[in-house]
């Protein structure tokens, strides 16, 4: 019976340390900096098949893809770049209006409608990233930091005639269509 109980307390003391040694490597991974991100333009079923989760219009192509984190649980930025027709990036657009809301109390909410973009607009690798009226969200430093410092692809700046969101200034995500090009652009930073 003595002996019984040893190795019961054995097995359960293994069980503990086991579980316990998961837990522990499970929480370090999410301090683990990392980054992804295409070195090439994709298509829709390779954008799934690698990174997924976005869901992109099934007219979506030319599709350009990063996700970085610094470690920690912040300092994670996304950021996507798709070309589709222009009705598509509307919808886009719509889908993710319509999720913010849900997801985010009033004071985070986008507004409802599309406004054209009235300000010029900053290149990812400066300064900032959003108009310059804007918070900044990241710096050279910070792309370095994340991997991102040669994303090129991401040239909202070029954008001559778009439309936006309207969103609060602590919001962490936003994204632009440009008119011109059919292009939708997309980042979330926290």
């Amino acid at each position: 019976m003595k002996r019984l109980l040893k190795v019961i307390s054995w097995v359960i003391g293994g069980m503990v340390v086991l579980v316990g040694g998961c837990f522990v490597v499970g929480q370090i991974g999410v301090f683990l900096p990392g980054t992804r991100l295409t070195d090439r333009p994709l298509s829709l079923s390779e954008f799934n098949r690698e990174f997924g989760g976005e869901d992109l219009p099934d007219s979506a192509s030319n599709i350009w893809y990063a996700n970085a984190a610094t470690g920690g649980r912040s300092g994670v930025v996304i950021l996507y770049r798709f070309d589709a027709p222009f009705e598509d990036c509307i919808a886009h657009a719509n889908l993710l209006i319509e999720r913010n809301n849900k997801a985010y109390g009033p004071d985070l909410q986008f507004g409802k409608d599309l406004i054209p973009i009235d300000s010029e607009l900053i290149p990812i690798g400066k300064d900032v990233l959003y108009r310059d009226s804007e918070r900044i969200l990241r710096d050279n430093e910070m792309l370095k930091r994340l991997g991102l410092s040669k994303v090129d692809w991401f040239d909202i700046e070029n954008i001559a005639n778009g439309l936006t969101v309207g969103r609060p200034m602590s919001h962490p995500s936003r994204f632009w269509i440009d008119t011109d090009r059919n292009r939708f652009y997309y980042c979330w930073w926290d």
